[in-house]
């Protein structure tokens, strides 16, 4: 028994040796993966060139990406590589384009040969550079000069049903969709069109049924012509209807004027901009308005700021809008929209967001007060003279620096 103690210990002095070698031969850095809905699961399985951290302070490489909807309604992913500690000399962005076409399978596949393209840099000069190869696919003349028969226009049909029940209640909805984009470099053109009907029937208590209705139709326009790398002008027009804001018809068109501090090709870093818009209106009433109108023509102007900011800290993303009725400016709204995504330090995450706005341009409130029901149900506009929703919330995570591993049972 004593001589097979012996030889285990010897086996076992052996083995943590050798894994120590392999441990010293493998130098995989570490790497703190910083982005959103980008396949992470898929990404830890398959890019196994790094150790995958959880805490931007424990890495080599902060992959930072973010994405953003391109013209042709596919998804653009910008990754941004950067080195920290002894690689923080090392920085590099690539850009990946998803089409609308692609399932997820490819575009995840896709992001991730990125992400291995991407790393190059910092793993050649580790060991690791005795396992890399490099493959290169051959690009026919066919490919290279295929022409687009749509000349960039994107088309989409969209619809959705429910139906939904209990023993005194009964719900029916519906919403349509048809849309037309083409967007380039020079202009940017979108058209949309969708409409909502919803039926809700109750059965109270005194066996009298109630039925409400609440429809919306609308059909905004855009178009932009980029002027400058800073400098964007265009016009927005819209025809809608709805029950909730008692409009049977609005009609209207809104020139507007764009200036952002930063140049528009740096979106993914941070935007600051200016947007101006002033936009003549037709509106026609169901119901007369509490200032005795059933229809009227009025001109509103509005000025709006927007920043944003996406850094390996965090993000921001905040606006502030104004706007006025021209034939009485005391008529007018007030509307802030924020929200923070931050690391204050390691493990420790703050996210915070919340809007206000200030209101004193109800101008289709009915005449009538809303019944208790229509009120309770929320079927109609009520007078207020603010609104607001904050949210505020706190993460801390302590524990294995590491989260390489996937593990999906149930």
């Amino acid at each position: 028994m004593r001589h097979f103690n012996r030889v285990l210990f010897a086996l076992l002095i052996i083995f943590c040796a050798s894994f120590s070698l392999n441990a010293q031969n493998v130098d995989k850095p570490n790497l703190f993966l910083d982005c959103n809905r980008c396949f992470q699961s898929y990404i830890k399985e398959n890019v196994a060139l790094v150790n995958y951290v959880r805490d931007k302070n424990d890495a080599q490489i902060h992959l930072l990406i973010t994405r953003a909807r391109t013209g042709s309604d596919g998804i653009e992913y910008t990754l941004s590589f950067i080195g920290q500690n002894k690689t923080n000399a090392l920085k590099d962005t690539l850009v990946y384009v998803s089409p609308a076409s692609d399932t997820n399978e490819n575009t995840r596949r896709g992001l991730a040969n990125y992400i291995k393209i991407g790393l190059i840099p910092y793993l050649s000069n580790t060991s690791l550079i005795q396992y890399m190869e490099v493959n290169f696919a051959e690009i026919n003349e066919e490919q290279n000069q295929q022409k687009d028969k749509w000349n960039n226009w994107v088309f989409e049909i969209g619809g959705f049903t429910s139906l939904s029940g209990e023993e005194t209640r009964n719900s029916f909805e519906f919403n349509g969709e048809v849309s037309a984009n083409r967007i380039t470099k020079d202009w940017k053109i979108e058209l949309q069109a969708d409409a909502r009907y919803e039926r809700d029937q109750f059965e109270l208590d005194d066996e009298q049924d109630f039925t409400s209705v609440e429809t919306r139709r609308e059909f905004e326009s855009l178009a932009v012509k980029s002027l400058s790398p800073h400098w964007s002008a265009g016009l927005s027009s819209q025809i809608s209807s709805s029950s909730f804001r008692n409009i049977k018809l609005q009609i209207g068109a809104s020139p507007a004027v764009e200036y952002n501090i930063y140049p528009y090709a740096e979106y993914n870093e941070h935007e600051f901009n200016f947007l101006y818009k002033i936009a003549p209106t037709y509106f026609q009433y169901q119901d007369t308005t509490i200032f005795n109108e059933t229809e009227e023509f009025l001109v509103e102007q509005s000025l709006e700021i927007n920043y944003q900011v996406t850094q390996t800290w965090g993000a921001v993303q905040s606006s502030l809008e104004g706007s006025t009725f021209l034939h009485d400016l005391s008529k007018n709204r007030i509307d802030f929209r924020g929200q923070i995504n931050f690391r204050i330090f390691r493990g420790l995450s703050l996210n915070l967001f919340g809007n206000y706005s200030l209101i004193n341009d109800q101008i289709a409130l009915p005449k009538e007060d809303a019944t208790d029901e229509e009120a309770l149900l929320r079927l109609r506009q009520q007078a207020t003279g603010f609104e607001y929703r904050v949210g505020l919330g706190l993460s801390y995570t302590f524990g294995s620096i590491y989260n390489s591993i996937v593990n999906p049972r149930f």
